[in-house]
């Protein structure tokens, strides 16, 4: 899981919960991702990259405002939010932005999605999955 959730603080969970835009995506299929993404649920592959629940994906091309280079395949169905980051968050998040980019890098190369997990991190993301009442109700769907 990326650390880069233990530098945000309750108001900018909220704000996540808030303002992410809900995304599914059925195992098989190819996705781009060009805007910030944060991974609830599933897993996705891009050749060998590997990302899990608490990944944030697409903030490359968000950052530098260039398409992705490649497309992540899904591997198992995915949940996620879609990310509506403004460039007032590059500032405001920016120590948390730059562990999400170097933290990404280094875990997407690691089978083991929790490999660097923390306390802090573990039960900032219960939060925001806490506060997301379809994706409860969706897991139980998908069953």
């Amino acid at each position: 899981m990326n650390p880069w959730l233990a530098h945000l603080d309750n108001l900018d969970l909220q704000w996540i919960v808030d303002a992410g835009i809900p995304h599914w995506y059925d195992a098989g299929i190819d996705v781009w991702l060009n805007a910030p993404f944060f991974v609830l649920r599933g897993q996705l592959q891009r050749e060998d990259q590997w990302a899990h629940p608490g990944a944030l994906l697409g903030l490359e091309s968000w950052m530098v405002r260039w398409p992705s280079h490649a497309a992540w395949t899904v591997s198992t169905s995915v949940m996620g939010l879609l990310l509506p980051l403004r460039d007032a968050h590059r500032v405001r998040w920016a120590q948390a932005l730059s562990v999400a980019l170097a933290a990404e890098g280094r875990q997407r190369n690691r089978m083991d999605p929790l490999a660097d997990e923390t306390e802090a991190v573990a039960l900032k993301f219960r939060y925001i999955t806490s506060r997301l009442g379809w994706l409860e109700e969706d897991s139980n769907r998908v069953k």
